[in-house]
This record gives structure tokens, sequence and C-alpha cells, in this order.
């Protein structure tokens, strides 16, 4: 069933905002937004979880056997394209490709664990698997640096770093379309969290997309792998910025103590370790960059 929930047509809010057309379809149940503003298309697709035979057809589609996070939105997908054919997307099963086949973590029973959802994604009975002896046969923490799929070839490395325009990213100006979506999640046996998620927002000078994959090993350590998109309407490209952060886990909890958020007299409350925002706030804070990286697509 298709239907349409919502046309704006040419809205101009405020001053300087560009006209542009949003329009908002669901078809059998999942949520299609396409946002056309000046010579740009932006399309979000938001669907649920994908179910078993969903899952069996996707696995095809891998480059290599890996099992599927717990939770798993296959629909869900990002894509902004320009006129002169430069596209971005993102997406569930983009990202998941991107995950390598070893783990440099491990916590106790992982092992066992990892085992245990390889036989069942494999479906053989461990009876007949017992030889096999497989310890890591994939990154059991899901980790990707998937930063995006891009179809445009004039890519140019920043060498002097060219940092994204902040005071304008800071300026509390109208949102024209914003969205945020889940691409896959796992709580790792209950060892903690896997979080991949992207969002974008349009402005009336600009629009930034966020990708983010953040991953918490309880008693181990945080990671977040952020990649930027951000392209202001007056320029000719798009800038590209990805990041990587880590922080040992006891490092990040005696920060979260030191500022009284959580009280260990009345029961820690450790809700706060599993805010990425909070986590990437305290990183910056703490200089605990691992990589950083600038790019610039010229799209004219």
């Amino acid at each position: 069933m298709f239907t349409v929930k919502k046309l704006i047509v040419n809205l101009n809010h405020v001053e300087m905002t560009p006209l542009f057309n949003l329009i908002e379809k669901t078809e059998d149940g999942i949520v299609i937004r396409e946002m056309s503003i000046n010579s740009w298309k932006i399309q979000t697709v938001k669907g649920r979880i994908f179910d078993s035979r969903e899952l069996l057809a996707a696995s095809a589609k891998l480059p290599k056997s890996i099992p599927f996070p717990d939770m798993f939105f296959g629909y869900n997908s990002l894509t902004v394209q320009h006129n002169n054919g430069f596209k971005c997307s993102f997406s569930a099963l983009g990202a998941l490709s991107h995950v390598g086949i070893e783990s440099d973590l491990k916590v106790s029973m992982s092992s066992d664990w990892i085992n245990s959802r390889y036989y069942l994604f494999l479906k053989i009975r461990k009876s007949e698997a017992d030889h096999l002896k497989i310890v890591k046969p994939y990154d059991w923490t899901f980790t990707t640096r998937y930063s995006g799929d891009f179809e445009w070839d004039d890519l140019e490395d920043m060498v002097s770093v060219q940092d994204m325009n902040m005071d304008l990213l800071k300026r509390h100006d109208p949102i024209l379309f914003y969205e945020s979506q889940s691409l896959y999640e796992d709580e790792l046996g209950d060892n903690g969290c896997s979080e991949l998620s992207v969002r974008i927002r349009v402005m009336p000078e600009f629009f930034l997309i966020l990708q983010r994959f953040f991953l918490r090993i309880d008693n181990v350590l945080f990671r977040i792998f952020d990649t930027r998109i951000l392209h202001e309407w007056k320029n000719n490209y798009v800038m590209k910025e990805i990041s990587h952060l880590e922080m040992p886990y006891d490092d990040a909890l005696k920060i979260l103590r030191q500022e009284r958020l959580c009280n260990q007299a009345e029961g820690e409350d450790l809700s706060h370790l599993s805010d990425s925002q909070y986590i990437s706030s305290i990183m910056d804070k703490q200089k605990h960059e691992i990589f950083f990286s600038t790019q610039k697509y010229n799209i004219i």
C-alpha cells in the first residue's frame, strides 16, 4: 500500500531561506522523505528491523560471512545527490560490509559467545562443527570504518587541515529538514553495546550529515568513529571529515564520578555511559583522538 502523508511545497519561512519542496510518503510501512533544495535532492528511507527471511536475502549481498547484529535496520538509508551527478549515501548493508573478520578486543567468554552466534548464522549444529575450532570468525564488536558510498571522482585531500565552519554549525537557525536513523545495534552478549546511526539536518545555509559508530565494552573501552559531511550552499565543494576516538572505560567512569553524574552512595547511575554524545564530549575535552582526516569533493 502506498500513501502520501504530507506535501509541503516551496516554503519560505524566513528571509534568505532557499525555496524547497518536501514530500513524505509511506509504502508498506516504509517511510520515505524527499527534499529538493537548490540543486540537491535529499532522500531518507526508514523502516523496521529485518526479519529472518530478509536477513537471509541480505546475507547473499555481503562480501563475507558475518552474522547480523541483534537489530539490523536494513531498510534505513540516507542519500544526497547533486544535479551534476555527485551522490553520497549511507546504508546498513553498506556499513556491515566493512566489518572486519577479526577484532582487536576481547572480553571474558567472548570466544564462546562469538562461536555460538556464528554457528547459528551458518545453521550448523554444534556437534557437527566442533572440529572447525572457530576462535574469531568475525569482529564481534561490529566495528565498521564505513564512511558512506560516494559516486564522484574529484576528491582532494586537505593538505592543511581546514576545519568545518563551527560558528555556522552552532548558530540557532531554523531547521528546514531533520532525520535520524539507526542502521544497526547489538548488545554484545550483555558486554556493552555497538550502535551505528546516521542523521541529517538541513538549514537555510547548509546541510550537515553525521554518521556515528559508537562502541561501549564494559570495563574495557569506548570507541567512536564519526563521519561528517558538510555543504554550504554558497560553496562549490562538499567537505568530508572523519575522526576516530577511543578512551579506556575506567577513564570515562572516573570523569563521570568527578562530575557527580553518578552517586556511589545512592547506587551508581551509569546511564550516561550509554550516551554517545556525552562520551564524545569528554573524549574531545581529554584529547583522545586517534585519527583525523578532512577531504574535499569539488562538485562544480
